[in-house]
């Protein structure tokens, strides 16, 4: 399962920003890699989640787009991951849609820093492999979740 962070927006997080016009560029020109076989991508509802996932969509064949609403970030604070009010909702998707699709690797979730963060820190608590960017600090951010058939990650 491959998990991303959309693309850049505004700083007016209170407003739900669509990506900014160097959003538009630097989603459209990401590199995805050749052995990607995307037949799910789900992503929070969040404009600049959908304008992310929608500019990726086309460069996968047959692929269908899920909406999950509890990808949504309520806060781009970070906190203390445990005391963050993101946290419930990321252990929901945690079990819901990360576990469940552990490992198939056409799957692409498309989310926020937050809700990534938080996923990432419950497979490091359960011993799930993973590699890719453990930050999330960039844009288009890019983290691979248990089983790995793709080679590398092109950044």
């Amino acid at each position: 399962m491959i998990i991303m962070r959309h693309g850049p927006c505004s700083d007016e997080y209170n407003t739900d920003p669509h990506l900014s016009n160097e959003g538009i560029h630097i989603v459209t020109a990401f590199p995805i890699p050749r052995n990607w076989k995307i037949k799910t991508l789900i992503t929070s509802p969040k404009n600049r989640a959908v304008d992310t996932a929608k500019i990726i969509l086309p460069r996968f064949d047959f692929c269908k787009l899920l909406v999950e609403d509890n990808l949504r970030e309520i806060s781009p604070v970070a906190l203390d991951y445990k005391c963050h009010p993101d946290y419930i909702r990321a252990s929901e998707v945690f079990q819901r849609i990360i576990l469940r699709n552990l490992t198939r690797t056409d799957v692409l979730v498309i989310s926020h820093r937050n809700l990534m963060t938080f996923c990432l820190n419950l497979a490091k608590e359960r011993r799930i492999p993973n590699k890719g960017d453990n930050e999330f600090d960039k844009f288009c951010s890019i983290l691979e979740v248990g089983a790995f058939s793709l080679d590398t990650i092109d950044k």
